[in-house]
């Protein structure tokens, strides 16, 4: 609820390591929490972190995830693994988030009327 878990690679880690140096008692929004991938274990350990993170949010019992795709293999198919072992439900977001994604404010319908001007007058 009051941090951000990251778990990338340890060159994304160095880039993202500016985000997460602010004081987390101020109001400057969540902590930030960046975790090194491990191929060694295949990130077993930073797994259960992020699965100790979620039990502990609110109620810890549901987990939102966007369900269009098969995950890659790798990293996030050894947390998927982690994740349905882990007890937690998996609850697909994909509506809401494209819902929530396809608001546009003024300016941005705007935006997409002069593209689509621009767009036809260039295809003519």
């Amino acid at each position: 609820q009051d941090t951000i878990y990251i778990l990338t690679t340890a060159k994304n880690v160095k880039h993202l390591k500016p985000l997460g140096d602010h004081d987390p008692d101020s109001s400057n929004g969540p902590k930030l929490e960046l975790l090194t991938a491990n191929k060694a274990d295949s990130n077993e350990a930073n797994n259960q972190i992020i699965i100790k993170a979620l039990k502990s949010s609110k109620r810890g019992k549901r987990v939102g995830h966007v369900e269009k795709r098969p995950a890659p293999k790798g990293q996030m198919a050894s947390f998927n693994t982690a994740l349905k072992e882990s007890g937690l439900e998996l609850v697909d977001i994909s509506l809401g988030l494209g819902v929530t994604l396809s608001c546009k404010d003024k300016d941005a319908i705007a935006a997409i009327g002069k593209a689509s001007d621009i767009s036809t007058n260039v295809l003519r």
